[in-house]
């Protein structure tokens, strides 16, 4: 398989904000599916200055684990921003991106790694596939669910679940698309899908259960952005055609 042993470097990135009550969990569950899984990695957190102490606790992780590496930005905050400097850092061949708030299952990263082996270039981890699903409050499932298949029909990305952030990806992907202008909010996500179809990367989706958070506080106004995503398509659309 192209992820196993010592084929392929993996690159976890996981962009933070305020997240102490919820990274140790899910590092120790990734060290512990990557020492089980013989995959060679670099975790890198990306955070945005917590002032709950997140960094500190990433910092004694750094002790415990040494493939941790921190990003602690000062003056800059987003979750797509945070996506796209944590892709820049990358130093492996696959990109696998993961929230910090507990909402992904670690023990789904093999199954999405292995479309990739399936000839694949994004795996996305889907809410909407056969045997996927969600416990977050319906109106938030709701807004996202027609978020997804607008963004579906009007970008043809041929994908639903566009904003969830659990992914992986071929990093080449990237580098082909990075000199766009991206969000550096949720629609960061959906971008990237389309400009990753733009230049004919191969996209799929895997059936997972994204959870609702346990400890701490989303940070996603999930009204503003789903009115950002209604307005996506049609910046798209304009961009496209003054490029």
């Amino acid at each position: 398989m192209l992820v196993k042993g010592t084929d392929c470097l993996l690159s976890f990135i996981l962009p933070t904000f305020n997240e102490c009550e919820n990274i140790t969990a899910l590092i120790e569950e990734l060290e512990i599916l990557i020492s089980k899984e013989g995959y060679r990695s670099e975790i890198i957190v990306i955070d945005d200055d917590s002032p709950n102490g997140t960094g500190d606790t990433v910092k004694e992780l750094q002790g415990k684990y040494s493939n941790i590496r921190l990003r602690t930005r000062k003056n800059e905050r987003g979750i797509g921003s945070a996506h796209a400097c944590g892709y820049d850092l990358a130093e492996g061949e696959v990109i696998i991106t993961m929230d910090a708030d507990g909402s992904h299952d670690v023990s789904d990263v093999p199954r999405l790694l292995t479309r990739l082996d399936d000839g694949f270039d994004v795996v996305i981890g889907s809410r909407y596939q056969r045997g996927g699903g969600s416990d977050k409050p319906l109106f938030n499932r709701l807004i996202s669910r027609f978020g997804g298949h607008y963004s579906r029909i009007m970008l043809r990305l041929g994908v639903v679940d566009s904003t969830n952030g659990f992914r992986v990806f071929r990093r080449p992907i990237w580098e082909r698309i990075r000199r766009h202008r991206f969000s550096a909010g949720n629609t960061f996500l959906i971008e990237f899908l389309y400009y990753a179809k733009r230049e004919k990367a191969l996209l799929c989706e895997v059936p997972v259960f994204f959870h609702e958070r346990e400890r701490g506080e989303s940070k996603t106004p999930v009204f503003r952005e789903g009115l950002k995503a209604i307005v996506l398509p049609l910046r798209l659309f304009f961009t496209k055609q003054g490029a």
